[in-house]
């Protein structure tokens, strides 16, 4: 049995492009919860910090004085995030619990998202352990959950053969949508449009995409061919994809075989760690196909699955940050003081993108 003496708990979220505040109760309810979305397409950094600053001051004022009297703990991002972003929610969160003298704590992004299928569950609905596949825009991994102080990343799943190449399925489901011709209205929309599409989609006869196929390299799953079967796709089927009515039956046999796969990889970890429960988080979780294919392999092997209750919680958000830092308080010590460790990946991706184009501007 869980010893919890934290009631209220605030969840700061300034991960990326979008800034959270959330309070969430000892039994996992949400009583609170507020976002401002920022415009991603520009990333630069002093428009992030300024962004994150406006829109964290707009948030605190809507917190009445009533729930900041109940909230015991405050929850933060200081792990695998922006390195323009993290740096403010922590400054919040420790001059925060500073100002109220409230208990502050640090979580990782990456288990914060494994921590969404915990929103409005109780824990007594959980049996350990359980394997989460955790995938998102910039990570695709799978996570051990022994219990709440022993989590381990046991896979990362790279969409390619470079190891520094991105884990994030948002950057295949772009890839792919352009490569075939399929409209994306704006950044990060890829698998929704697919997911869209693959509704009144069909099964068909596509053989190119058995070229898909996964590899085991220690502690790395690497999916080849995603990229090369796109190109092949656009130019055998030139004409059909001109088609609606094509457009939708490849999507659906696209997705079909990419979450598959994924299924099939988090299914063997699964069985190979005698876990009880399968887990499906992140924003990818949100998607129907997804939760399905999931669902029926966990049925098949007598696996409890679950995803997030609710697509809110899905992507990006503070519940889960709350959620995640409540039950890292039971064996971890609130601190005055929260180090900040953003993505080595994002950071990389920045400096090789983003700044090139600062260079050539101003011809630095």
């Amino acid at each position: 049995m869980l010893l919890l003496s934290v009631m209220y708990t605030l969840g700061i979220d300034t991960t990326f492009h979008s800034t959270g505040l959330s309070i969430v109760d000892k039994d996992n309810k949400v009583k609170f919860i507020k976002s401002i979305g920022i415009d991603f397409s520009n990333q630069n950094a002093d428009k992030f910090f300024s962004s994150h600053i406006n829109n964290l001051v707009a948030l605190f004022a809507d917190i009445k004085k009533s729930l900041w009297d109940k909230i015991d703990l405050i929850s933060v991002i200081n792990e695998e995030g922006a390195f323009h972003s993290v740096p403010i929610g922590v400054t919040a969160a420790c001059i925060s619990g500073q100002l109220k003298n409230k208990r502050v704590v640090g979580v990782n992004h990456e288990i914060a998202h494994l921590y969404s299928n915990w929103l409005l569950r109780e824990n007594s609905q959980f049996k350990f352990p359980i394997v989460s596949l955790s995938i998102s825009g910039a990570h695709s991994a799978i996570f051990l959950i022994k219990d709440h102080k022993s989590i381990r990343k046991v896979i990362t799943i790279l969409w390619g053969g470079d190891k520094n190449d991105f884990s994030g399925i948002t950057a295949l489901f772009e890839i792919f949508c352009h490569q075939v011709g399929v409209k994306i209205p704006s950044a990060g929309m890829g698998g929704a449009i697919l997911s869209n599409l693959a509704e009144k989609g069909k099964d068909i006869n596509l053989p190119e995409l058995d070229k898909i196929q996964m590899f085991y390299e220690k502690e790395n799953v690497i999916i080849f061919g995603c990229k090369d079967v796109g190109q092949k796709i656009c130019i055998k089927y030139k004409k059909e994809l001109k088609k609606k009515s094509f457009q939708q039956d490849l999507a659906l046999k696209f997705l079909n075989k990419i979450f598959g796969v994924l299924g099939e990889i988090l299914l063997k970890f699964a069985v190979s760690t005698n876990s009880k429960e399968m887990h499906l988080a992140g924003g990818a979780s949100a998607n129907p196909i997804f939760r399905n294919i999931l669902e029926k392999l966990a049925s098949s092997s007598n696996l409890v699955f679950k995803a997030p209750v609710k697509n809110d919680f899905c992507s990006d958000n503070a519940a889960m940050v709350a959620v995640r830092g409540k039950y890292k308080s039971i064996f971890s010590k609130g601190q005055n003081t929260i180090p900040i460790k953003p993505s080595q990946w994002y950071y990389k991706y920045y400096c090789e993108n983003c700044l090139q184009g600062y260079k050539s501007k101003y011809k630095l």
